[in-house]
C-alpha cells in the first residue's frame, strides 16, 4: 500500500533528501572563455637610457637608430600580429620602467619627431639615475611574462645605453645582478634576441661574460659600442 507523502514525517523526508544528495558526485565545470585569444607573433622591446649627457643629443644620435630598428624588425614580420614596447633604464621607480605599448603605427603617431619622444622619456626619467642591473632585470622580466605572448612569440629587446650602473651600493648591485642573470637565462631559453647599442668600452667584456653565463650563443645577441643608422641585428630562433 502506498503511503501518502503528507503522512511521512518531515524529519524523515529531510534525511532521505540528504542521503540522495550525498550519492550524486558533484561535477566541476571550468568556465571557457567566450572568445579565443591569439598570442603575438613578435614583440620589439626598446629600452632607452636618458641619464647624464646622453639625454641632450638623443634626437641626433639615438632616434635614427631606434626608428631603423623599428622599421627593419616589423618589415621582417610583415603581416604578423606585432607590438612595440618602450621602456627606460633611468626610471624614477620600478613601475615606470615600461612607458608605452602599441603598434609601430601608434608609436610613430604619438612620437612623430625626436623631440616629442625625448621630451616624453625625459619627463619620466631621473637624469642622475641609471641602475642598469635593476632596470634591465625589470625589462627582461616584463618580456618573460607578457600576458599576450606565447611560446612561439619572437621577442627582440634593444637597449641603447652605455650600461654603466649608477648604483653605488655594492650589495644592492649584486642582488639586482643575480635577478638579471636569472631572467636572462629564462629569456635566452625561449630563443629571444638581445641587442645592446652604445655600450661603453669599459663595460663590453663584462656584458660579453654575462651573455656567455646566461647561455646566449654568438649571433643571438649583439654588443655594439657605437650608434649607426644601420645597426647589426641579432637573429631570432
Amino acid at each position: 500500500m502506498n503511503t501518502p507523502l503528507h503522512s511521512i514525517p518531515i524529519a524523515l523526508i529531510a534525511t532521505l533528501s540528504l542521503a540522495m544528495t550525498g550519492c550524486v558526485a558533484k561535477v566541476e565545470r571550468q568556465a571557457k572563455p567566450m572568445f579565443e585569444t591569439k598570442s603575438l607573433d613578435a614583440c620589439l622591446l626598446i629600452n632607452v637610457d636618458l641619464s647624464q649627457s646622453f639625454s641632450h643629443d638623443f634626437g641626433q644620435r639615438a632616434f635614427p637608430l631606434l626608428m631603423t630598428v623599428v622599421t627593419e624588425f616589423f618589415e621582417a614580420q610583415s603581416g604578423n600580429d606585432c607590438k612595440v614596447v618602450l621602456a627606460q633604464t633611468s626610471a624614477t621607480s620600478a613601475d615606470q620602467t615600461v612607458l608605452f605599448e602599441g603598434t609601430p603605427r601608434q608609436l610613430r603617431q604619438r612620437f612623430d619627431s625626436p623631440k616629442a619622444l625625448s621630451e616624453f622619456l625625459m619627463s619620466k626619467s631621473d637624469p642622475n639615475r641609471s641602475p642598469i642591473y635593476e632596470a634591465m632585470g625589470n625589462v627582461i622580466a616584463y618580456a618573460n611574462r607578457m600576458p599576450d605572448a606565447g611560446e612561439d612569440t619572437k621577442v627582440l629587446t634593444v637597449t641603447i645605453s652605455d650600461l654603466i650602473d649608477s648604483e653605488t651600493d655594492v650589495e644592492k648591485r649584486k642582488a639586482h645582478g643575480r635577478v638579471l642573470v636569472d631572467e636572462l637565462k629564462t629569456y635566452q631559453a625561449a630563443g629571444h634576441g638581445l641587442a645592446l647599442y652604445y655600450v661603453a668600452l669599459s663595460e663590453t667584456d663584462k656584458w660579453t661574460q654575462i651573455m656567455d653565463r646566461c647561455g646566449f650563443e654568438r649571433g643571438q645577441y649583439v654588443i655594439a659600442n657605437t650608434l649607426t643608422d644601420q645597426p647589426p641585428m641579432p637573429r631570432l630562433d
